[in-house]
């Protein structure tokens, strides 16, 4: 599996808040991928705790900010 690949139920970790996170949904995004005309990048609904002291969410993240912030463990 490459280290982009992300599936539906992958389970993630946020780096700097060490909080559980785990991928909802998947959808092709607006932006395309950098150096290609055709091919759409990839945005993830991630549920979990987004900020310090706030509920659970849905939020929706590119695939260049999940690949930075999140990692699988």
């Amino acid at each position: 599996m490459k280290p982009d690949d992300y599936q539906l139920g992958d389970l993630l970790i946020k780096i700097d808040s060490k909080e559980t996170h785990v991928i909802t949904r998947i959808r092709d995004s607006s932006y395309p991928v950098y150096g290609s005309r055709t091919e759409k990048r990839k945005e993830y609904e991630v549920f979990g705790r987004h900020y310090r002291h706030r509920p659970r969410t849905k939020r929706w993240v590119l695939d260049t900010d999940l690949r930075v912030k999140y990692y699988r463990p």
